[in-house]
């Protein structure tokens, strides 16, 4: 398996297959996935994709969206907003390694101090959050890098 950083400007593409798959599994068939919206904040330079390769087939993607806290403006951080991995790849340590290679870009490339994700109260989620060091309420996690 392999981890990279997928171009925004050129690639965001190559993830529309597991965007939708994601959307339909998340939402159903009421998923509305706003592509506009979705390539305005690629191009913008205010994402990051990060993908898990299987040979030369995405199986993954997580995305984080950049921008500074509203109180501290000192400090630069990473919303995850999506984490996606296929059905016949999940199990297999895929999302760990994924978020765990997105957290080091983040933080040497882009200068990411802090890591933020909304969370359900799934407590298996919960759990695979904290494993990864976040502290974990009913609202949000947080990682400090």
């Amino acid at each position: 398996m392999m981890y990279d950083i997928l171009n925004t400007a050129f690639g965001t593409g190559r993830i529309l297959h597991l965007v939708s798959a994601h959307a339909k599994e998340m939402y159903g068939e009421e998923g509305n996935l706003d592509l506009n919206h979705f390539f305005t904040i690629a191009n913008a330079g205010l994402a990051r994709v990060y993908i898990a390769r299987d040979e030369n087939q995405i199986v993954g993607y997580a995305m984080f969206l950049l921008h500074r806290d509203l109180f501290k403006a000192h400090v630069r951080q990473a919303e995850c907003v999506a984490v996606y991995v296929m059905p016949e790849y999940r199990g297999t340590f895929i999302a760990k390694r994924l978020l765990q290679f997105a957290e080091k870009m983040l933080a040497e490339k882009d200068g990411a101090m802090r890591l933020i994700s909304t969370t359900s109260k799934d407590p298996r989620l919960q759990a695979f959050y904290e494993r990864l060091g976040y502290c974990v309420s009913n609202v949000q996690v947080t990682k400090e890098l």
